[in-house]
C-alpha cells in the first residue's frame, strides 16, 4: 500500500512538472507566434488632410514592427507571465515616406520625405499551461496588455529639401499635437496587429510544448 501511495505522488509530482516545467517551450511558442503574425513591413493607408490653412499628403507609408525575443518575467503553477519587446517605425532610411504641403497665404509649400522611429512597444501576456480531463495539453492566453510610448518630435526624421526642420514646428503652428497624429494613424493597425500575434501565441505555445 505504501508503494502504491508513493507511485501515486510520484505520478502527480511528474503531472505537476509537465505543466509548471514549460518556461523554455512557452518563450518558444511566444516567439514563434509574434515573429510570425506581428513582425514585418505592412502598408498603411495615405494621409490626406485638406484644410482651410493648408494641404497636407503623405503617401508611400510603411508600418514596420521589428520582434525581439521575449523574457519570462514569473512563472507559477502553470502560469507563465511574458514580456514581448517591440520596435515601431513607419518607414525607414532607405525606403522614406513622402510628404507634401500645400500652404495657403505667407507659409511655405514644402516637398520632402522622411521617415519615423524606432518607438518602443511593450506587451505583456498572461499564459496559462494546464492539463485537460482527457490528458491533453491545453493552453490559453488568459490576458494581454501592451504599452506603446507614442511618437515625440525627435522621432521622425525629414530630409534636407523639407522646409520644416521639425514635424512638431509644423503641427505646432496650428495648435496640433504629433503624438496624437500618429496614434489616429496607427491605432487601428497597430491593435489589429497584435492582436492577431497574441490569438496565435496558444496555438504556437502548444505545438511547442506538446506532451
Amino acid at each position: 500500500a505504501d508503494a502504491d501511495a508513493d507511485a501515486d505522488a510520484d505520478a502527480d509530482a511528474d503531472a505537476d512538472a509537465d505543466v509548471t516545467g514549460f518556461a523554455d517551450c512557452v518563450k518558444d511558442g511566444v516567439d514563434a507566434a509574434m515573429w510570425w503574425y506581428l513582425d514585418g513591413v505592412s502598408d498603411l493607408a495615405d494621409v490626406v488632410d485638406e484644410g482651410v490653412v493648408y494641404d497636407l499628403y503623405i503617401t508611400e507609408q510603411e508600418l514596420i514592427f521589428d520582434v525581439y525575443d521575449s523574457a519570462l518575467t514569473f512563472s507559477t503553477d502553470g502560469t507563465y507571465e511574458v514580456f514581448i519587446p517591440v520596435d515601431v517605425r513607419i518607414n525607414e532610411e532607405d525606403s522614406p515616406f513622402a510628404m507634401s504641403v500645400d500652404m495657403f497665404g505667407e507659409f511655405a509649400d514644402t516637398t520632402c520625405s522622411g521617415w519615423v522611429g524606432p518607438v518602443p512597444l511593450d506587451i505583456y501576456a498572461t499564459v496559462e499551461v494546464s492539463e485537460g480531463s482527457t490528458g491533453d495539453l491545453v493552453v490559453e492566453v488568459s490576458a494581454y496588455d501592451a504599452y506603446w510610448y507614442g511618437v515625440e518630435s525627435e522621432d521622425v526624421v525629414l530630409d534636407d529639401a523639407c522646409y520644416y526642420d521639425t514635424m512638431d514646428t509644423f503641427f505646432g503652428w496650428f495648435g496640433m499635437d504629433l503624438t496624437e497624429f500618429y496614434e489616429d494613424i496607427l491605432a487601428e493597425e497597430m491593435e489589429a496587429a497584435i492582436a492577431g500575434g497574441v490569438d496565435a501565441i496558444h496555438l504556437d505555445v502548444h505545438d511547442a510544448c506538446e506532451f
